[in-house]
């Protein structure tokens, strides 16, 4: 594993820690364990998708091993599922990401991390009652190192 690897795979990309006890819960429910990711090789999601896949976690390792180690310069992935509440509370979503990343639940967007940045956390809270919701979370890669 090169340098550049270990550090890409050292945390780049990770969605709320809700969404592991939201999907491992959901399986009680009959719902989807992981979100269904989309991978395309453009910065805009504009281009038909080069692969697809269900992820049990998004994250850096996730985004590398779409692209068989070897993610290019400027690419873009979506991911999109369920995820189960058990109580009426307010939550809080999160992503740490090396460029660009969103993160809508039940349509609204709660997490606005965008344009070409660094390394860069950015976090959102949500009142939601018990139950399932939906999730949507963009992010790209606009040139650089990615990590």
């Amino acid at each position: 594993m090169t340098s550049r690897t270990q550090s890409a795979t050292a945390g780049a990309f990770i969605v709320v820690t809700l969404l592991a006890i939201g999907l491992g819960l959901a399986k009680r429910v009959d719902l989807p364990e992981g979100l269904h990711g989309t991978y395309f090789a453009t910065i805009d999601w504009s281009a038909p998708p080069v692969h697809s896949t269900i992820d049990r976690r998004p994250s850096t390792e996730s985004l590398a091993a779409a692209w068989n180690g070897n993610p290019p310069p400027i690419f873009s992935a979506t991911w999109e599922g369920s995820f189960l509440t058990l109580r009426d509370a307010t939550y809080t979503f999160a992503t740490l990401s090396d460029d660009g990343s969103r993160v809508y639940v039940d349509g609204r967007l709660v997490v606005e991390n965008g344009g070409r940045h660094g390394m860069q956390v950015a976090s959102g809270s949500m009142g939601l009652a018990r139950g399932v919701h939906s999730i949507f979370v963009q992010y790209f890669q606009d040139g650089g190192v990615f990590q």
